[in-house]
């Protein structure tokens, strides 16, 4: 089995651009990678949908990092990543607390985009717009 690629990228990536993260995410399925994704709306949403689309062969070795638990995750999240987790997905907590300060929620951000970035062996980004 090939590593981990993190397939992230903007929160607001429009929806239109949905296809295009599922293809990517195939494509690196195919080739026997795994995926890891930060967990947020956009294109992190879309590689999520696309990896719980592909199966529980494809949920087993993926990886979604996030900033809290899945209770913190995006109301629009938390069914698929419940999903993921059901087929085998890992998902990684971080150390965000409910009622935590701004400060401590994007220190906790920053931490959860360092961990995936660290056991990515690559990553692909989708950007549109701001982050």
């Amino acid at each position: 089995m090939a590593g981990l690629v993190a397939v992230v990228g903007s929160r607001k990536l429009p929806a239109s651009r949905a296809p295009a993260v599922a293809d990517v995410v195939r494509s690196l399925l195919q080739r026997d990678c795994r995926i890891g994704t930060g967990g947020a709306l956009g294109a992190d949403l879309f590689a999520l949908h696309a990896v719980v689309a592909s199966g529980a062969a494809a949920c087993a070795g993926s990886v979604v990092f996030l900033p809290g638990d899945i209770s913190q995750a995006p109301a629009r999240c938390r069914p698929v990543l419940h999903t993921f987790v059901s087929q085998g997905g890992e998902v990684v907590p971080g150390q965000a607390v409910r009622g935590c300060s701004r400060h401590q929620y994007l220190s906790a951000l920053f931490a959860r985009t360092i961990a995936l970035v660290k056991r990515a062996e690559g990553v692909v980004a989708f950007i549109a717009g701001e982050s």
